[in-house]
């Protein structure tokens, strides 16, 4: 899956969540570890979570949910590949969240 960083992070999410990198966590149900972009070995930094537009799905995903759209998802990242504009491969068992509030959020 290919994503494009269109915003570096910034303001704290209004979910209850606290930080994005924690809503990440709380909706994909994994723990933070390394960078999501692929072969970057990177731990991913709680400061410089990824602001994303998925620019081409895989087969791991759902292309109709996540191609085409306009709404922002969150991956975490290295402060390194937090790059206004990049455009990375990320890892296959990398979940891009929505950056809306879910009933997962605050937990």
């Amino acid at each position: 899956m290919k994503v494009k960083i269109t915003k570096k992070g910034e303001l704290q999410p209004e979910c209850g969540c606290g930080t994005w990198l924690r809503h990440w966590e709380n909706n994909s149900h994994i723990k933070k570890g390394l960078c999501s972009v692929r072969g970057c070995n990177n731990p991913a930094d709680v400061t410089a979570e990824g602001h994303v537009y998925v620019t081409e799905a895989d087969d791991n995903f759902n292309a109709f949910k996540f191609s085409g759209n306009d709404k922002w998802y969150v991956i975490p990242i290295c402060k390194t590949c937090d790059v206004e504009n990049s455009e990375y491969e990320i890892e296959q068992n990398i979940i891009p969240v929505f950056n809306e509030e879910t009933d997962q959020c605050g937990q």
